[in-house]
């Protein structure tokens, strides 16, 4: 039913890290699809859905909160430039990815 989910896209914008990888996203731990750089990820999650991580390879991002987001909405997906070589290579901190609540949304999009 409409009411128990939420339309959500990612769209992962140009960067250094992991470009000529697939981000892979999982929703509350479930697999919800893959995202390239310069690309986008239209999922449907449950309405009450509560974090959103990204992984690549052994290494993971840290968690973004999806108890805000609307649906419709976009979340931005950015690759800081760093010299943390612990945050490159996703052994202590996590994977330097950013994610972001853009825009009005894209509904009829």
């Amino acid at each position: 039913m409409a009411g128990d989910t939420k339309r959500v896209r990612l769209v992962r914008r140009r960067g250094w890290y992991g470009i000529a990888r697939a981000l892979a996203i999982e929703v509350d731990g479930e697999p919800m699809g893959a995202v390239r750089q310069n690309g986008r990820l239209d999922m449907v999650v449950p309405a009450d859905a509560r974090w959103l991580v990204g992984r690549m390879d052994w290494g993971q991002t840290e968690r973004f909160d999806l108890t805000g987001v609307s649906d419709g909405q976009v979340i931005d997906v950015r690759a800081p430039f760093t010299l943390n070589s612990s945050r490159q290579l996703g052994l202590v901190a996590p994977i330097p990815f950013r994610f972001a609540v853009a825009g009005d949304g894209f509904a009829g999009r």
